[in-house]
């Protein structure tokens, strides 16, 4: 239980595939996007720590809804009737002190806005929008989940499709709300066109003087009432990002809710937390890094890789019948035979069209990357290396490389993702390897100077130089070097954080621990372990989470016994989406 009586539960997830699960079709995933683990089994995380928090059911601001005609009011015993009794017709509602506009009938769903500072240290601060939906639960509600999607950058409500699933038989006692996080979706999303149409060459020199770009643009859009330009390159901050949230339940009067995040929007969950416990009754963080204590090389990223790795040859019977040794010497070898001769030739790319690729050093510290949040290359990877190494066919490795560059390393467009909100968040709150404050002459120094001075085998096999030449999407080593410096510092935690994540070896973004004294019940799904490969594993594990006995052993009964992992992030991606719609620059996967 974290402070202000939220239950707190980490999912930890590992690929499908590897747990022995049908998997009937592998969905690609777009970059920064960490694939949520199955609708089931997130479904019988949320329903574990639902049950965990033992709360009264929150009804009446809730499910308190009224068509906006109403003489009644929103408090009075009609708006308390049960969400699924609302008029599917009805155009508008309020909820609590907002009239929100029916947007779709199926699932029934209601959108709304709140206006906010832009700058909340300012009263000058001009306005901005933020955009939520709201879907009733189809039978009497005891409560609201509140979503918040990852990135940062991607739109919560753009992800509408997923969560509903996601939460499964949940909906029919909980409402979903859906909230856009500030710069991005329907909250005044950041539209950056240098970032927007940066096609594939995302680091590097050009790419960052993009970024720095970006935020001289936000210092020179919205002005103080009377006064100059809001220096608005540090206002996207997770700190007011929370203030906004907040703001939103207390205009819509939702009691507590039971907030979700994925990836960054675990992140966000962290700071709200934080802030204000009041507002929760319990949080799920998915795919989760610790907000405090970061490692701005994010080391650990190749440490799981090597362990990784390792770990899906030896659950794979065909890979672990045709190697011997850990799979990561074998990737090893592939770097060492990529910087010797790269590899080039045709295959076919993303949209199914045949091309010519060459795949370098670089390439494979992107895949590597890639594979943390896209199963198929941990599943594939290890052939492809096996493929050149030993019968010099490279189709394999220019095969998954192709894919992976154009589903796990291209973005969606706006409003659904913002990549300048993904640069205004990461160079405000992500801890850097150079002073933020200081001038980009002196960042750039201290940067060198970072490089330096770290061990060369860091990252081993890859160079320094080679590792932190990936895609700044991934992570930003270097992409915030020109980020225009903040005038104040927004501290995303202002106490202890609820929680030090815990998770699967087969993740890059989930480690550590949950000590005592911070008071945490710690849901670890990673120790569910499937009774059979069929496809009833959802029924399996709906009843493990609803079953009181295997909730208990689900729940760490001592949780500072834990061993504790050295972790950063490998953070911020999202889930796939059902949708297959495509753009020849940018594809949707």
């Amino acid at each position: 239980m974290a402070a202000g009586g939220a239950w707190l539960l980490a999912v930890a997830r590992v690929p499908l595939y590897a747990l022995g699960v049908p998997d009937l079709r592998i969905r690609r995933t777009v970059r920064r996007a960490a694939p949520r683990w199955t609708s089931a089994a997130l479904a019988a995380g949320l329903a574990a720590a639902l049950t965990a928090s033992g709360a009264a059911p929150v009804q009446a601001a809730v499910t308190s809804w009224s068509a906006a005609a109403s003489p009644a009011g929103p408090w009075s015993p009609a708006a308390q009737e049960p969400a699924a009794s609302a008029p599917a017709a009805a155009r508008s509602i309020r909820l609590g002190g907002i009239a929100l506009r029916r947007c779709a009938t199926t699932p029934v769903t209601f959108c709304g806005h709140l206006a906010v500072p832009l700058d909340y240290a300012s009263a000058a601060s001009p306005q901005i929008r933020i955009g939520f939906r709201w879907l009733p639960a189809t039978r009497r509600a005891e409560g609201t989940v509140l979503a918040v999607e990852g990135g940062p950058g991607f739109a919560t409500t753009g992800s509408q499709d997923d969560y509903l699933p996601d939460i499964g038989p949940l909906h029919r006692t909980r409402s979903l709300l859906l909230v856009d996080l500030r710069g991005t979706g329907t909250s005044t999303p950041i539209d950056c066109p240098g970032l927007e149409r940066a096609g594939s060459h995302q680091s590097g020199p050009q790419f960052n003087r993009l970024v720095g770009a970006c935020g001289a643009q936000l210092n020179h859009e919205w002005r103080y009432r009377g006064g100059g330009w809001v220096h608005a390159s540090e206002d996207f901050n997770t700190a007011y990002c929370a203030r906004d949230v907040e703001r939103v339940l207390r205009a819509l009067r939702m009691g507590r809710v039971d907030l979700y995040g994925d990836s960054y929007g675990s992140w966000f969950a962290q700071v709200f937390a934080s802030r204000y416990p009041g507002q929760l009754r319990s949080v799920t963080l998915d795919s989760t890094y610790q907000v405090l204590g970061l490692d701005p090389w994010y080391s650990t990223t190749v440490i799981t890789a090597r362990r990784a790795f390792d770990a899906v040859c030896r659950r794979s019977v065909a890979c672990a019948a045709a190697t011997r040794g850990p799979a990561w010497v074998r990737i090893a070898e592939l770097a060492r035979r990529l910087a010797r001769a790269p590899v080039s030739g045709e295959t076919t790319t993303a949209d199914g069209s045949r091309g010519r690729l060459t795949v370098t050093v670089e390439t494979l510290v992107n895949l590597v990357n890639n594979a943390g949040f896209d199963p198929v290359v941990y599943r594939d990877l290890d052939a492809a290396a096996r493929a050149l190494l030993h019968h010099h066919d490279a189709a394999p490795l220019l095969r998954i490389s192709a894919l992976s560059l154009g589903f796990d390393d291209t973005n969606y467009p706006l409003p659904e993702f913002s990549d300048g909100l993904y640069f205004a968040v990461g160079c405000t709150d992500y801890v850097q390897l150079f002073s933020r404050s200081a001038p980009f002459a002196v960042r750039r120094a201290q940067y060198r100077a970072a490089l330096r001075r770290e061990p060369k085998r860091t990252f081993a096999p890859f160079s320094l130089a080679r590792w932190t030449s990936l895609d700044q999407y991934t992570e930003a080593y270097s992409g915030c070097l020109r980020w225009p410096s903040p005038r104040r510092r927004h501290r995303p935690i202002t106490r202890r954080p609820p929680l030090r994540p815990a998770g699967d070896a087969g993740q890059h973004d989930s480690c550590g621990r949950a000590r005592r004294q911070q008071r945490l019940r710690l849901v670890d799904l990673s120790a569910l372990r499937l009774p059979s490969p069929r496809p009833r594993y959802r029924e399996h594990l709906l009843r493990a989470a609803g079953d009181a006995g295997a909730h208990r052993r689900l729940v760490s009964a001592a949780p500072g016994r834990r061993r504790s992992r050295h972790c950063g992030p490998g953070r911020r991606r999202r889930a796939p989406r059902a949708s297959g719609r495509h753009r020849s620059a940018r594809e949707r996967g």
